[in-house]
């Protein structure tokens, strides 16, 4: 979730206009989305799909329907391969919530409505293809969602779930360019963002957010440990995700993810353990990686070295996309490296870190050391 795009992201959320007046006005439907999108969260998604059937036997082929059997299958299946069923699948259920809001949005009693649906089928295809490496595609489905992006900057105050959207066009409008240059010729059409606002406007809709407040804890923990290099105040979100949602593996890898971050010098070997005997290689891979990270920094440099190949090797045979990793275990092996009193090994590494077009923290780090490297 790291890219500009993400910024129209809004994940299986319904409340907009007249249907937000449909929604809140029931109380039973309202508790039934909650509890489903809870279920999702907690990677319940055998209990989930069962609550979406009957949501959908009371919505009928709604474009709500098709954004939460999406939000299963982000959760369920990515990292998406490009041309694999689970990307055609994601793909198919957000393209016919889009085809359903058309004639919402045709329909002027309805028109907010459809554009809210427009806007967050275009914005979730534009991270979904950003994730996969289709640029120009993601370049389209973001022009198409912008206009009803718009939409929401207006509505936030009536409906504090927009201060989610808002927030996160607001921070990622300036920051992702920053770092992605190759971005910046396509965005003289959006409006300029200010990045110090829309972390105020997150922090709004994790508390007072009916839908979105669950998307507003990630984001404002992703900013802050991978963008604003914050670990400290990304610890606070991280907790808050796992404690709700303790079924949800990925959570807890991020959680531990930043509690490396912190330093933190007592951290359980059972949470280490609950991802190294994972059945989910990627899980297995997190584990080995962040427990490595952890002995690294412990100075339990050969143990530290083994996890890290562990974690090298089980990277290959994953065989799917997942740069982030990728770059820390080669941060760790040129840290690994400077332990053992070879720089030129370090070097390597750092400049491999680099490639997989890192967060900031990585990219930061490894500079630092080349740049003063080569001024050596």
């Amino acid at each position: 979730m790291k890219l500009f795009f993400t910024t129209i992201l809004i994940a299986a959320s319904f409340s907009i206009s007249r249907s937000q007046e449909f929604v809140l006005d029931n109380p039973a439907l309202v508790d039934r989305i909650n509890r489903t999108l809870d279920l999702v969260y907690n990677f319940e998604f055998d209990e989930a799909y069962l609550q979406i059937d009957t949501l959908e036997g009371q919505l009928g082929n709604h474009p709500a329907v098709h954004f939460l059997r999406s939000t299963i299958l982000y959760w369920g299946k990515r990292p998406f391969k490009i041309d694999t069923d689970p990307y055609l699948e994601y793909e198919n259920e957000l393209q016919t919530a889009i085809e359903l809001a058309i004639p919402l949005q045709q329909n002027e009693a309805l028109r907010e409505e459809g554009e809210f649906y427009i806007m967050a089928g275009y914005g979730l295809l534009a991270d979904f293809y950003s994730g996969v490496g289709q640029r120009m595609k993601a370049v389209g489905s973001a022009k198409k969602a912008y206009n009803s992006l718009k939409e929401g900057f207006t509505l936030k105050d009536k409906f504090p779930d927009f201060y989610f959207s808002t927030g996160l066009y607001n921070y990622y409008r300036e920051k992702y360019p920053e770092l992605h240059p190759f971005y910046k010729a396509f965005l003289w059409m959006f409006v300029s963002g200010d990045m110090a606002l829309g972390l105020e406007q997150l922090k709004i809709a994790s508390q007072e957010g009916v839908f979105l407040q669950r998307e507003a804890l990630i984001y404002l923990f992703h900013i802050y440990l991978r963008y604003e290099n914050n670990p400290q105040e990304a610890l606070k979100y991280s907790r808050i995700l796992t404690d709700r949602f303790p079924g949800n593996y990925r959570f807890r890898s991020l959680h531990i993810e930043t509690l490396v971050y912190n330093r933190e010098y007592n951290i359980p070997d059972a949470m280490f353990d609950s991802l190294t005997e994972h059945e989910d290689i990627f899980y297995r891979l997190a584990g080995n990686l962040f427990k490595g990270l952890y002995l690294e920094q412990n100075n339990e440099v050969e143990q530290a070295s083994l996890l890290l190949s562990n974690a090298r090797e089980l990277y290959e045979e994953m065989n799917r996309e997942d740069m982030h990793y990728q770059s820390l275990i080669y941060t760790g092996m040129a840290r690994l490296a400077l332990h053992n009193g070879d720089p030129d090994k370090a070097k390597r590494y750092y400049k491999q870190a680099l490639k997989t077009d890192p967060y900031v923290p990585v990219r930061s780090e490894a500079e630092d050391y080349l740049n003063s490297s080569d001024d050596g």
